[in-house]
């Protein structure tokens, strides 16, 4: 169970020394589970639950609970949060200073996710499909439920393509009952309440796009498609009374490894390891959290001796050399396998057995399993992979029907239903002669070991051999047609983009060979920045330079701009020319010009300026190939250099990193280091680290500032 936090504005308060307002505390409590009660001086001196609200309605006085459950602000809370809401019952706490004042609240929530994300990474403005979705549904006023940040960030998302309909409007948690002006409202979780207005869960919304984006998907690409129902402990009635007792225990499978020792000889049962279960119990236990990385989910990097994830996919092993098409299984931690090896997958041990079929030893199979993540994000990744140019490639996609119809609202279900067919493997568990079969599962059948595996893998390959034009109940069409993601963004700024494609197009060489690209900031220009220059001029027939133009930099653009043409006026085949706000800019790449302010493990997205390079600029120029060079310790640069080493090559174009420039004697060159110099007032150093043309820029600007405040 996880929690939702609400800001102290969003919390639902009374006076104690004034009159409750009967009926606006009766409609809080049909959503709501706990009133907190302040003095005069705002303290919070006491809350009213629920329960104490039923009780009230008997003798008709409402008691406040002065011993309440609360938490004291201190470095370490959210932790004591997280311990609260693990090890109690309890529906909702405070968090108070020392004086009594609310600084912010925590409710109970169904679902947590154990992923690596900033809340703004969830919704991509720039994509109107979710606001498409809503307007096709035919709802005109819509109106957000307030409950936290996320819900913040759902409403921009729909305020930014109000024009769809008719009002877009908040609506704050405790008062959804008088939302009576609305033909929906969208959440940010499942409310289980008949209200009189459409209620939709953001969740749900999610998955019925992607979901219908991927069927569009597999009939455009020709993918056979098969929708598997994941064994679970609601759906598998075939257990042992040992089985049974651990399943209504509650408990996580990490809680068993945790406590080995008390648990020996289950664990070596299930697990059947008898040599090295310690190592092989710590490697399950110690994995890291999904991140996200331009925008989808992705297992994180990971080496052990047991586990392994390679680009953001647990390892499968055996794949044959050359394999072109794919097998991908994607799903939670039933088919990531969390408690076997990498060899004993559910991926690892289908490809051992495709590759002894004529029809599928050719396939290389992907395990896309990522744990703790909400089903949407399973389906967004399978709508970005690479599929086979000829088709033939085939998806899986495992499933908690439980889960994702209780996600899911009564015509999403349905549309599921109707449109293709699903398989349950959990009838062949409960098929299991369990007289012969010992236990396969620690506390659920979501989490089997090899055995299970092996059942699963066997299963796959019967359901291959049948007809996949099976598949399909009926004749689909969905006529939601995907829009570039950068079309809102260029669209807000027509007239700046139309004056930079005219721009572009007066840069146009019209000579035969091929054309490349540096985008450069050059804060200053250096000898490494005049390296890479040279190195690049020499590989292609004509270099294109995008100066960075967004002025937040130590230099300005136009400081800048001199640098990096004076350097390059000696070469016949390079233009130097400005980037405009549509590369590295704050609007495309707004972590760059941050980047000295972020955590090295923070996962950046850069995706955005990417396509835009890709999609929109180069073509103009006729760009084939973009240099940059190695970026060992800047780690916001680093990650945009491996977007652009993914990404580039889908457009036709070839990216080259080249290593950093270094001097005998001063090691790698950097702006920092001239910017460092400059400060200590090192002269003869910055002069070793940059060409004339700059050091006399430099000279003109900071010589005489730095002597200035010397004196």
């Amino acid at each position: 169970m996880g929690y939702i936090r609400i800001s102290k504005e969003n919390c639902f308060c009374l006076y104690e020394h004034e009159p409750v307002d009967d009926r606006k505390l009766k409609d809080f409590f049909r959503v709501g589970q706990v009133v907190l009660v302040k003095d005069k001086l705002e303290r919070v001196i006491g809350i009213i639950s629920f329960s104490d609200f039923k009780k009230a309605k008997e003798n008709g006085k409402y008691p406040i609970n002065r011993t309440f459950k609360k938490i004291t602000l201190h470095t370490g809370y959210m932790e004591e949060v997280r311990k609260f809401f693990d090890e109690t019952n309890y529906q909702s706490i405070p968090v108070l200073t020392e004086e009594g004042e609310l600084i912010e609240s925590f409710i109970r929530a169904g679902m947590t996710y154990n992923v690596e994300m900033d809340g703004g990474k969830w919704i991509d403005i720039a994509n109107s499909h979710l606001a498409e979705l809503v307007r096709k549904k035919g709802y005109r006023r819509i109106k957000i439920c307030i409950t936290d940040s996320q819900s913040d960030e759902i409403y921009s998302y729909f305020k930014h393509y109000e024009s769809l309909y008719d009002t877009v409007e908040k609506i704050l948690w405790y008062d959804i009952w008088k939302a009576k002006e609305a033909d929906i409202i969208i959440t940010n979780g499942k409310m289980n309440r008949d209200l009189h207005v459409t209620v939709y869960s953001f969740h749900s919304l999610r998955i019925e796009l992607e979901y219908h984006l991927l069927l569009q998907n597999c009939i455009k690409n020709k993918i056979n498609l098969y929708l598997i129902s994941t064994p679970t402990a609601d759906n598998v009635w075939n257990t042992t009374g040992e089985e049974k007792r651990r399943i209504s225990k509650g408990k996580h499978w990490i809680e068993y490894l945790k406590n080995k020792e008390s648990n020996s000889e289950l664990l070596e049962q299930v697990l059947d390891r008898k040599d090295e279960i310690d190592q092989f119990i710590d490697s399950c236990m110690n994995l890291p959290p999904v991140v996200v990385k331009n925008q989808l989910c992705y297992e994180r990097e990971h080496i052990s001796a047991y586990v392994n994830v390679i680009n953001g996919n647990r390892l499968t092993e055996g794949i044959p050399d050359g394999a072109e098409k794919h097998i991908y299984l994607s799903g939670n931690s039933f088919v990531f396998g969390p408690l076997v090896d990498d060899r004993h997958t559910v991926a690892s041990i289908l490809q051992a057995m495709a590759k002894r079929t004529s029809e599928l030893k050719d396939y290389k199979v992907v395990n896309e399993g990522m744990r703790g993540i909400p089903f949407y994000e399973s389906l967004k990744r399978l709508n970005h992979d690479q599929f086979f140019a000829g088709g033939g490639d085939i998806v899986v996609l495992f499933v908690n029907l439980k889960e994702l119809f209780f996600e899911l609202e009564e015509d999403a279900k349905k549309s599921i239903l109707d449109e293709i067919k699903i398989y349950h493997l959990e009838d062949v568990f409960n098929a299991l002669d369990r007289t012969k079969v010992t236990s396969y599962f620690i506390e659920s059948p979501t989490h089997p070991n090899e055995f299970g595996y092996q059942l699963t893998a066997e299963y796959l390959m019967r359901v291959f051999k049948e007809n996949c034009d099976d598949v399909w109940k009926r004749n689909f069409t969905w006529d939601h047609k995907p829009v570039c993601e950068n079309e809102a963004m260029l669209h807000e700024n027509r007239e700046e983009w139309i004056q930079y494609i005219e721009l572009l197009k007066r840069y146009q060489w019209e000579g035969s060979g091929t054309k490349g690209a540096i985008v450069m900031n050059c804060n200053p220009l250096t000898y490494g920045h005049q390296h890479l220059i040279e190195y690049a001029a020499k590989k292609v027939d004509y270099l294109y330079l995008f100066v960075v133009q967004e002025d937040k930099s130590t230099y300005s653009f136009e400081e800048r701009y001199e640098m990096v043409r004076a350097c390059a006026e000696r070469y016949s085949n390079i233009a130097v020319l400005p980037s405009g706000r549509f590369i590295i800019s704050a609007m495309t790449f707004p972590e760059y010009f941050t980047k000295e302010m972020e955590k090295p493990e923070t996962v950046i997205d850069t995706s955005n300026d990417v396509m835009i390079f890709g999609t929109y600029i180069a073509p103009i120029l006729n760009i084939t190939v973009r240099f940059a060079g190695e970026e060992p310790t800047d780690f916001v640069t680093a990650q945009y250099n491996a977007s652009m080493k993914q990404m580039l090559p889908e457009y036709g174009i070839q990216f080259e990193e080249i290593p950093r420039y270094a001097k005998e004697g001063i090691g790698v060159i950097s702006g920092t280091k001239v910017r460092e110099s400059i400060k200590r007032g090192e002269w003869a150093r910055v002069r070793e680290l940059v060409p004339e043309t700059t050091y006399q820029i430099i000279e003109k600007r900071d010589k005489r500032k730095w002597a200035d405040t010397s004196i």
